[in-house]
């Protein structure tokens, strides 16, 4: 009814896992034996996933894992919206049943898993001592990239002031050493090689590039490639702009409570969503993190009034469904995907800057 392709059986990304851990029983290596699976997909995964085969759990198990993820989606999206009005509550509606999100349900894929596990995660810790705090959610991360490899770049949410700029780098080569430990160079080149790059329903700085090169018969990877340097190219850009712009220029943007763990999984998600973007083409359903950059805003408008802090929330809803209305619409989707891009750079360079107390935002930081 609401337009989102289901398979059967149901949980298709799961059972990528599921089905996997039946061939390692088997003495087979999914990345390269694809029989267990039901439509013949080779393995995608990091390896740490692997090692629930040695704990009985397998495709059997499937249905009720999907369910526990969902539950668990459900449960981290309700404490991280606190909504107190009418129109933020109506905004909160349209972000949890769009498109994206019914497909990640739908899918049961493994990001559900990773932004539970993140929000519970900082939650849980908000109210530790500050190094008991940052060592805790830093083995997070580094589970979480050893599960899903990009959750290293949530390490920007353990910054708090330039001494702690040292501990959130050494968090990243943490979490990337948990993940080359755990999986192995050998078999992340399989995760790289095996994770299809399909542009339809996906967003990313690829798609735009591939509507535009696809009809001049440009090959796709090399698209790929010159869509992540253009995106890296704009991203240091808008960098440089937020570090010489005073902070009257970013009124429109909420203050991000160093104690607030809502606040840090928002910069965590923004984090995420900036650092897929850049990577060139990832199906819609790992908006589940732009999604998770809302609620600050959300929270902020319901305190202040200031109808200038919905424009991040309403454009993340115009995101997530607009390239459900048509063709025309899809394109100019894929635009606004850019434009978010470029004011999440600008949001996310301003937080920093401020907390390291550099450039202009020294004095307000």
């Amino acid at each position: 009814m609401l337009r989102v392709t289901a398979l059967s059986p149901t949980f298709a990304d799961l059972r990528t896992i599921t089905h996997s851990l039946d061939a390692v029983r088997d003495g087979l290596n999914p990345y390269v034996d694809v029989i267990f699976d039901p439509w013949h997909r080779v393995y995608n995964y990091p390896s740490i996933w692997l090692s629930l085969a040695y704990l009985g759990i397998g495709s059997q198990h499937t249905n009720l894992i999907g369910a526990l993820m969902i539950v668990m989606l459900v449960a981290s999206l309700t404490i991280l919206f606190d909504c107190g009005s009418f129109i933020t509550r109506a905004i909160t509606a349209a972000l949890v049943v769009s498109p994206p999100m019914l497909l990640l349900v739908e899918r049961g894929n493994g990001d559900m898993l990773v932004f539970s596990m993140l929000t519970f995660g900082f939650m849980a810790t908000r109210k530790w001592p500050p190094l008991a705090q940052s060592a805790g959610r830093t083995l997070l991360i580094a589970l979480l990239t050893a599960m899903k490899i990009y959750p290293f770049v949530t390490v920007v949410a353990l910054i708090r002031n330039r001494h702690s700029m040292l501990l959130a780098i050494a968090g990243a080569f943490l979490a990337l050493a948990a993940l080359f430990i755990t999986s192995g160079l050998e078999n992340l080149r399989y995760v790289f090689a095996n994770t299809p790059q399909i542009f339809s329903g996906s967003y990313g700085a690829s798609p735009l590039f591939q509507a535009l090169g696809g009809n001049l018969g440009q090959n796709s990877a090399e698209l790929r490639r010159i869509a992540s340097v253009v995106a890296i190219v704009v991203a240091l850009l808008i960098a440089v702009l937020a570090f010489a712009r005073g902070e009257k220029e970013a009124r429109w943007l909420p203050i991000f409570d160093l104690e607030a763990a809502r606040d840090q999984v928002a910069l965590a998600c923004l984090a995420i969503f900036l650092f897929s973007f850049v990577l060139g083409s990832n199906f819609d359903y790992r908006l589940i993190f732009l999604v998770g950059t809302v609620p600050p805003m959300l929270r902020a408008f319901d305190l202040s009034g200031h109808r200038i802090l919905l424009a991040w929330p309403i454009a993340v809803v115009a995101f997530l469904w607009l390239s459900r209305v048509s063709k025309l619409a899809m394109a100019f989707d894929e635009l606004l995907g850019w434009g978010i891009f470029c004011v999440g750079v600008f949001a996310l360079t301003k937080v920093l800057v401020a907390r390291l107390g550099l450039g202009a935002s020294a004095t307000a930081g």
